[in-house]
Protein backbone atom coordinates (compact mmCIF):
# COMPACT_ATOMS: atom_id res chain seq x y z
CA UNK A 1 0.00 0.00 0.00
CA UNK A 2 2.84 2.15 0.91
CA UNK A 3 4.29 2.04 -2.48
CA UNK A 4 0.99 2.61 -4.39
CA UNK A 5 0.60 5.86 -2.00
CA UNK A 6 3.60 6.98 -2.89
CA UNK A 7 2.92 6.62 -7.02
CA UNK A 8 -0.08 8.54 -5.82
CA UNK A 9 1.45 11.23 -4.63
CA UNK A 10 3.79 11.32 -7.02
CA UNK A 11 1.49 11.56 -9.77
CA UNK A 12 -0.25 13.83 -8.14
CA UNK A 13 2.47 16.27 -8.04
CA UNK A 14 2.96 15.51 -11.42
CA UNK A 15 -0.61 16.37 -12.87
CA UNK A 16 -0.20 19.83 -11.05
CA UNK A 17 3.63 20.94 -12.08
CA UNK A 18 2.75 20.48 -15.46
CA UNK A 19 -0.93 21.78 -15.40
CA UNK A 20 0.57 24.98 -13.86
CA UNK A 21 3.19 25.30 -15.58
CA UNK A 22 1.31 25.38 -19.02
CA UNK A 23 -0.81 28.53 -17.68
CA UNK A 24 3.09 30.26 -18.24
CA UNK A 25 3.16 31.94 -21.39
CA UNK A 26 6.53 32.03 -21.89
CA UNK A 27 7.05 27.76 -21.27
CA UNK A 28 6.00 25.24 -24.11
CA UNK A 29 5.26 22.41 -21.71
CA UNK A 30 5.59 18.46 -22.83
CA UNK A 31 2.21 16.71 -22.20
CA UNK A 32 2.52 13.93 -19.12
CA UNK A 33 1.35 11.62 -22.16
CA UNK A 34 4.92 12.27 -23.43
CA UNK A 35 6.80 11.94 -20.67
CA UNK A 36 5.88 8.66 -19.20
CA UNK A 37 7.93 6.58 -20.91
CA UNK A 38 10.91 8.44 -18.69
CA UNK A 39 9.23 7.44 -15.28
CA UNK A 40 11.41 5.57 -12.85
CA UNK A 41 14.62 6.52 -13.31
CA UNK A 42 18.05 8.55 -14.04
CA UNK A 43 17.42 10.03 -17.31
CA UNK A 44 20.03 11.12 -19.99
CA UNK A 45 18.90 15.22 -20.53
CA UNK A 46 20.41 14.71 -24.05
CA UNK A 47 18.73 11.59 -25.25
CA UNK A 48 15.56 13.54 -23.15
CA UNK A 49 15.98 16.29 -25.94
CA UNK A 50 16.66 14.36 -29.13
CA UNK A 51 13.71 12.15 -28.74
CA UNK A 52 10.98 15.35 -27.30
CA UNK A 53 12.86 18.30 -28.73
CA UNK A 54 12.58 20.35 -25.52
CA UNK A 55 15.83 22.28 -24.08
CA UNK A 56 14.88 22.17 -20.64
CA UNK A 57 14.47 19.07 -18.43
CA UNK A 58 12.73 19.20 -15.40
CA UNK A 59 13.14 16.19 -12.89
CA UNK A 60 12.85 15.03 -9.42
CA UNK A 61 11.48 12.10 -6.92
CA UNK A 62 8.84 11.91 -4.12
CA UNK A 63 9.48 10.37 -0.90
CA UNK A 64 7.38 9.79 2.29
CA UNK A 65 8.18 9.61 6.26
CA UNK A 66 5.64 9.32 8.51
CA UNK A 67 3.14 12.53 7.90
CA UNK A 68 6.10 14.16 5.94
CA UNK A 69 6.47 14.09 2.13
CA UNK A 70 9.46 15.22 0.46
CA UNK A 71 9.82 16.45 -3.34
CA UNK A 72 13.05 17.21 -4.86
CA UNK A 73 13.18 19.17 -8.06
CA UNK A 74 16.35 18.80 -10.80
CA UNK A 75 16.10 21.51 -13.89
CA UNK A 76 18.86 20.43 -16.31
CA UNK A 77 20.01 21.99 -19.62
CA UNK A 78 19.04 19.11 -22.48
CA UNK A 79 22.29 20.30 -24.36
CA UNK A 80 24.99 20.57 -21.64
CA UNK A 81 23.52 18.38 -19.52
CA UNK A 82 24.14 20.41 -16.94
CA UNK A 83 22.14 21.20 -13.76
CA UNK A 84 21.01 24.68 -14.04
CA UNK A 85 18.70 24.63 -10.41
CA UNK A 86 17.92 22.27 -7.92
CA UNK A 87 15.93 22.52 -4.96
CA UNK A 88 13.80 20.63 -2.15
CA UNK A 89 10.52 20.86 -0.54
CA UNK A 90 8.35 19.33 2.03
CA UNK A 91 5.11 19.66 3.38
CA UNK A 92 2.58 17.35 5.48
CA UNK A 93 0.77 14.42 4.07
CA UNK A 94 -2.78 14.89 5.67
CA UNK A 95 -4.56 16.00 3.07
CA UNK A 96 -2.59 15.31 -0.35
CA UNK A 97 -4.49 17.64 -2.24
CA UNK A 98 -3.71 20.78 -0.17
CA UNK A 99 -0.15 18.94 -0.35
CA UNK A 100 -0.05 18.54 -3.97
CA UNK A 101 -0.99 21.99 -4.70
CA UNK A 102 1.63 23.69 -2.49
CA UNK A 103 4.16 21.81 -3.64
CA UNK A 104 3.63 22.15 -7.51
CA UNK A 105 3.23 26.27 -6.79
CA UNK A 106 6.71 26.04 -4.79
CA UNK A 107 8.13 24.69 -7.54
CA UNK A 108 5.94 26.73 -10.30
CA UNK A 109 6.75 30.02 -9.06
CA UNK A 110 10.91 28.77 -8.76
CA UNK A 111 11.25 27.54 -11.99
CA UNK A 112 9.69 30.03 -14.43
CA UNK A 113 12.72 32.91 -13.50
CA UNK A 114 15.09 29.79 -13.89
CA UNK A 115 14.18 29.32 -17.14
CA UNK A 116 14.41 32.84 -18.06
CA UNK A 117 17.65 33.33 -16.45
CA UNK A 118 19.24 30.44 -18.53
CA UNK A 119 17.48 32.05 -21.46
CA UNK A 120 19.00 34.92 -20.98
CA UNK A 121 22.54 33.67 -20.41
CA UNK A 122 22.68 31.44 -23.46
CA UNK A 123 21.38 34.45 -25.79
CA UNK A 124 23.88 36.81 -24.65
CA UNK A 125 26.52 34.38 -25.47
CA UNK A 126 25.12 33.87 -29.27
CA UNK A 127 26.11 36.81 -32.25
CA UNK A 128 23.43 39.44 -32.21
CA UNK A 129 23.15 38.38 -36.08
CA UNK A 130 22.46 34.98 -35.21
CA UNK A 131 19.46 35.89 -32.77
CA UNK A 132 15.84 34.59 -33.64
CA UNK A 133 12.76 37.20 -32.63
CA UNK A 134 12.41 35.66 -28.95
CA UNK A 135 16.11 35.68 -28.28
CA UNK A 136 16.12 40.29 -29.65
CA UNK A 137 13.15 40.28 -27.22
CA UNK A 138 14.86 38.62 -24.50
CA UNK A 139 17.81 40.85 -24.94
CA UNK A 140 15.76 44.24 -25.05
CA UNK A 141 14.43 43.07 -22.12
CA UNK A 142 17.38 42.66 -19.97
CA UNK A 143 18.41 46.23 -21.76
CA UNK A 144 15.16 47.84 -20.93
CA UNK A 145 14.98 47.29 -17.20
CA UNK A 146 18.93 48.44 -15.96
CA UNK A 147 17.37 51.42 -16.45
CA UNK A 148 21.04 52.33 -17.65
CA UNK A 149 20.29 55.24 -20.01
CA UNK A 150 22.59 53.70 -22.62
CA UNK A 151 21.66 50.82 -22.07
CA UNK A 152 18.01 51.63 -22.47
CA UNK A 153 18.32 53.57 -25.61
CA UNK A 154 19.76 49.94 -26.99
CA UNK A 155 17.08 48.08 -25.96
CA UNK A 156 13.88 49.50 -28.79
CA UNK A 157 16.64 48.47 -31.64
CA UNK A 158 16.13 44.78 -29.96
CA UNK A 159 12.39 45.16 -30.20
CA UNK A 160 12.16 46.00 -33.43
CA UNK A 161 14.68 43.28 -34.69
CA UNK A 162 12.48 40.92 -33.31
CA UNK A 163 9.20 42.61 -34.98
CA UNK A 164 11.37 42.72 -38.30
CA UNK A 165 11.88 38.76 -38.09
CA UNK A 166 8.29 37.95 -36.67
CA UNK A 167 5.62 40.60 -37.65
CA UNK A 168 3.05 38.46 -35.73
CA UNK A 169 5.04 38.54 -32.51
CA UNK A 170 2.53 40.62 -30.68
CA UNK A 171 4.50 40.92 -27.15
CA UNK A 172 7.66 42.41 -29.12
CA UNK A 173 5.31 45.02 -30.11
CA UNK A 174 3.49 45.41 -27.05
CA UNK A 175 7.08 45.85 -25.16
CA UNK A 176 8.09 48.35 -27.97
CA UNK A 177 5.20 50.24 -26.73
CA UNK A 178 5.94 49.82 -23.16
CA UNK A 179 9.91 51.12 -24.03
CA UNK A 180 8.02 54.48 -25.04
CA UNK A 181 6.16 54.55 -22.06
CA UNK A 182 8.63 54.54 -19.42
CA UNK A 183 11.17 56.54 -21.58
CA UNK A 184 8.98 59.00 -20.96
CA UNK A 185 8.61 58.53 -17.31
CA UNK A 186 11.96 57.90 -16.43
CA UNK A 187 12.61 61.39 -17.83
CA UNK A 188 14.46 60.46 -21.02
CA UNK A 189 12.44 61.37 -23.76
CA UNK A 190 13.30 64.28 -26.29
CA UNK A 191 10.02 64.44 -27.47
CA UNK A 192 6.74 62.90 -24.95
CA UNK A 193 4.13 63.68 -27.38
CA UNK A 194 6.02 61.62 -29.90
CA UNK A 195 6.88 58.77 -27.53
CA UNK A 196 3.07 58.87 -26.48
CA UNK A 197 1.86 58.49 -29.94
CA UNK A 198 3.86 55.54 -30.91
CA UNK A 199 3.23 53.65 -27.74
CA UNK A 200 -0.55 54.32 -28.47
CA UNK A 201 0.29 53.21 -32.22
CA UNK A 202 2.21 50.17 -31.09
CA UNK A 203 0.13 48.95 -28.55
CA UNK A 204 -2.70 48.87 -30.93
CA UNK A 205 -0.80 47.36 -33.15
CA UNK A 206 0.03 43.95 -30.56
CA UNK A 207 -3.51 43.68 -29.53
CA UNK A 208 -4.65 43.11 -33.17
CA UNK A 209 -2.05 40.94 -34.11
CA UNK A 210 -2.96 38.54 -30.43
CA UNK A 211 -6.11 39.00 -28.49
CA UNK A 212 -4.60 36.35 -26.30
CA UNK A 213 -1.39 36.81 -25.70
CA UNK A 214 -1.59 37.72 -21.64
CA UNK A 215 1.89 39.75 -21.75
CA UNK A 216 1.00 41.79 -24.71
CA UNK A 217 -2.37 42.21 -23.15
CA UNK A 218 -1.37 42.86 -19.85
CA UNK A 219 1.56 45.60 -21.19
CA UNK A 220 -1.24 47.14 -23.15
CA UNK A 221 -3.34 47.85 -20.74
CA UNK A 222 -0.88 49.43 -18.27
CA UNK A 223 -0.36 52.02 -21.11
CA UNK A 224 -3.81 52.51 -21.21
CA UNK A 225 -4.48 53.29 -17.88
CA UNK A 226 -1.19 54.97 -17.10
CA UNK A 227 -0.85 57.43 -20.35
CA UNK A 228 -4.08 57.57 -21.65
CA UNK A 229 -6.06 57.39 -18.40
CA UNK A 230 -8.39 54.69 -20.11
CA UNK A 231 -8.96 52.89 -17.08
CA UNK A 232 -11.85 50.75 -18.08
CA UNK A 233 -10.41 49.83 -21.28
CA UNK A 234 -7.36 48.94 -19.17
CA UNK A 235 -9.14 46.39 -16.93
CA UNK A 236 -11.01 44.61 -19.61
CA UNK A 237 -7.33 44.00 -21.22
CA UNK A 238 -6.30 42.78 -17.74
CA UNK A 239 -9.07 40.88 -17.59
CA UNK A 240 -8.45 38.78 -20.66
CA UNK A 241 -4.94 38.66 -19.92
CA UNK A 242 -5.81 36.45 -16.53
CA UNK A 243 -8.56 34.61 -18.29
CA UNK A 244 -5.78 33.18 -20.57
CA UNK A 245 -3.38 33.13 -18.00
CA UNK A 246 -4.29 32.77 -14.44
CA UNK A 247 -0.58 32.35 -13.62
CA UNK A 248 0.42 35.44 -15.30
CA UNK A 249 2.24 37.70 -12.31
CA UNK A 250 2.89 40.38 -14.74
CA UNK A 251 -0.95 40.60 -15.43
CA UNK A 252 -1.64 40.66 -11.53
CA UNK A 253 1.03 42.89 -11.33
CA UNK A 254 0.52 45.55 -13.85
CA UNK A 255 -3.55 45.56 -13.10
CA UNK A 256 -2.34 46.32 -9.42
CA UNK A 257 -1.18 49.67 -10.46
CA UNK A 258 -4.55 50.51 -12.29
CA UNK A 259 -6.63 49.66 -8.99
CA UNK A 260 -4.22 52.07 -7.48
CA UNK A 261 -4.56 54.91 -10.01
CA UNK A 262 -8.37 54.43 -9.62
CA UNK A 263 -8.58 54.02 -5.50
CA UNK A 264 -9.35 51.04 -5.16
CA UNK A 265 -6.23 50.24 -3.14
CA UNK A 266 -7.57 47.56 -1.07
CA UNK A 267 -7.58 44.92 -4.58
CA UNK A 268 -4.43 46.91 -5.86
CA UNK A 269 -3.08 45.30 -2.79
CA UNK A 270 -4.63 42.48 -3.16
CA UNK A 271 -3.23 42.02 -6.82
CA UNK A 272 0.25 43.02 -5.64
CA UNK A 273 0.35 40.09 -3.41
CA UNK A 274 -0.46 37.87 -6.15
CA UNK A 275 1.74 38.84 -8.72
CA UNK A 276 4.45 38.51 -5.58
CA UNK A 277 3.66 35.01 -4.61
CA UNK A 278 3.65 34.15 -8.42
CA UNK A 279 7.21 35.00 -9.25
CA UNK A 280 8.86 35.77 -5.90
CA UNK A 281 12.57 35.17 -7.86
CA UNK A 282 11.84 37.16 -10.40
CA UNK A 283 14.71 38.82 -11.85
CA UNK A 284 12.75 42.27 -11.93
CA UNK A 285 11.00 41.60 -8.79
CA UNK A 286 12.39 45.34 -8.13
CA UNK A 287 9.14 45.82 -10.07
CA UNK A 288 7.19 43.98 -7.93
CA UNK A 289 7.92 45.59 -4.86
CA UNK A 290 7.51 49.00 -6.68
CA UNK A 291 4.02 48.05 -7.19
CA UNK A 292 3.13 46.84 -3.94
CA UNK A 293 4.61 50.39 -2.23
CA UNK A 294 1.90 52.48 -4.96
CA UNK A 295 -0.66 50.10 -3.15
CA UNK A 296 0.06 50.93 -0.02
CA UNK A 297 0.76 55.03 -0.59
CA UNK A 298 -2.85 54.64 -2.20
CA UNK A 299 -3.91 53.62 0.44
CA UNK A 300 -2.71 56.26 2.90
CA UNK A 301 -0.41 53.59 4.59
CA UNK A 302 2.79 55.62 4.29
CA UNK A 303 5.43 53.63 6.52
CA UNK A 304 4.59 50.21 4.52
CA UNK A 305 4.95 52.19 1.00
CA UNK A 306 8.50 53.19 2.30
CA UNK A 307 9.07 49.64 3.35
CA UNK A 308 8.34 48.53 0.00
CA UNK A 309 9.81 50.85 -1.92
CA UNK A 310 12.84 50.46 -0.28
CA UNK A 311 13.47 46.77 -0.99
CA UNK A 312 12.69 47.79 -5.09
CA UNK A 313 15.58 50.74 -4.71
CA UNK A 314 17.92 48.46 -2.93
CA UNK A 315 17.87 46.45 -6.17
CA UNK A 316 17.45 48.80 -8.84
CA UNK A 317 18.07 52.07 -7.78
CA UNK A 318 17.70 53.90 -11.09
CA UNK A 319 13.62 52.95 -11.42
CA UNK A 320 12.10 56.60 -11.11
CA UNK A 321 8.87 55.83 -10.62
CA UNK A 322 9.90 53.92 -7.33
CA UNK A 323 12.02 56.51 -6.45
CA UNK A 324 9.10 58.90 -6.57
CA UNK A 325 6.99 57.25 -4.14
CA UNK A 326 9.69 56.37 -2.36
CA UNK A 327 10.30 59.89 -1.16
CA UNK A 328 6.70 60.96 -1.02
CA UNK A 329 6.03 57.71 1.59
CA UNK A 330 9.09 58.71 2.92
CA UNK A 331 8.09 62.94 3.49
CA UNK A 332 4.35 61.56 4.12
CA UNK A 333 5.41 59.38 7.22
CA UNK A 334 7.96 62.36 8.56
CA UNK A 335 10.66 60.94 7.75
CA UNK A 336 11.87 63.71 6.11
CA UNK A 337 16.11 63.37 6.22
CA UNK A 338 15.68 59.79 4.17
CA UNK A 339 12.94 61.73 2.10
CA UNK A 340 15.70 64.44 0.96
CA UNK A 341 17.85 61.64 0.32
CA UNK A 342 15.35 59.75 -1.96
CA UNK A 343 14.74 63.03 -3.57
CA UNK A 344 18.25 63.68 -4.42
CA UNK A 345 18.89 59.91 -5.83
CA UNK A 346 15.94 60.72 -7.65
CA UNK A 347 17.08 64.10 -9.60
CA UNK A 348 20.57 62.10 -10.45
CA UNK A 349 18.21 60.24 -12.60
CA UNK A 350 15.82 62.85 -13.75
CA UNK A 351 17.35 66.12 -13.31
CA UNK A 352 14.94 68.01 -14.72
CA UNK A 353 12.24 66.35 -12.33
CA UNK A 354 9.06 69.10 -11.66
CA UNK A 355 6.98 67.64 -8.34
CA UNK A 356 4.28 69.06 -9.06
CA UNK A 357 3.66 69.49 -12.57
CA UNK A 358 4.60 65.50 -12.66
CA UNK A 359 1.92 64.96 -10.06
CA UNK A 360 -0.57 67.33 -12.23
CA UNK A 361 -0.33 64.75 -14.81
CA UNK A 362 -0.01 61.43 -12.48
CA UNK A 363 -2.77 58.61 -13.36
CA UNK A 364 -4.16 59.11 -10.64
CA UNK A 365 -7.57 59.49 -11.27
CA UNK A 366 -8.77 61.39 -8.41
CA UNK A 367 -7.45 65.18 -8.23
CA UNK A 368 -7.03 65.60 -4.38
CA UNK A 369 -4.67 62.13 -4.33
CA UNK A 370 -2.86 64.38 -7.11
CA UNK A 371 -2.48 66.91 -5.47
CA UNK A 372 -0.94 65.37 -2.09
CA UNK A 373 1.27 63.18 -4.44
CA UNK A 374 2.87 66.85 -5.43
CA UNK A 375 2.73 68.11 -1.89
CA UNK A 376 4.74 65.24 -0.67
CA UNK A 377 7.08 65.38 -3.66
CA UNK A 378 7.67 68.93 -2.23
CA UNK A 379 8.23 68.10 0.71
CA UNK A 380 11.28 65.38 0.00
CA UNK A 381 12.64 68.47 -1.05
CA UNK A 382 12.04 67.99 -5.19
CA UNK A 383 11.91 71.10 -7.19
CA UNK A 384 8.06 72.94 -8.01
Amino acid sequence: MKHVRRLVVGDGLVEEIIAALSCLPELVVISRASTLRYRGGVQDPQRVRRELRVRYMLSGSVRRSGDRVRLSAELADCQSGATIWSARFAGHSADLFELQEELSARVVTTIAPQVQEAELRRVLRKRPESLDAYEYVLRGLDLQYRFDDDKFVEALPMFQRAMALDPSYATAHALAADWHSVRINQGLSPDAKADLQEAERLSKMALNLDRFDPLALSLCGHVRAFEFRDYDHAIELFDRALAASPSSAVAWLRSSATFSYIGESREARRRADIGLRLSPHDAHVFYSYSVTALAAYAAGDYADAALWARKSATLNPRFAANLRFLAASLAASGQLDEARQAGRDLLRVNPTFSALKFAEGHAFKDPAKRRLFGEHLVLAGLPK
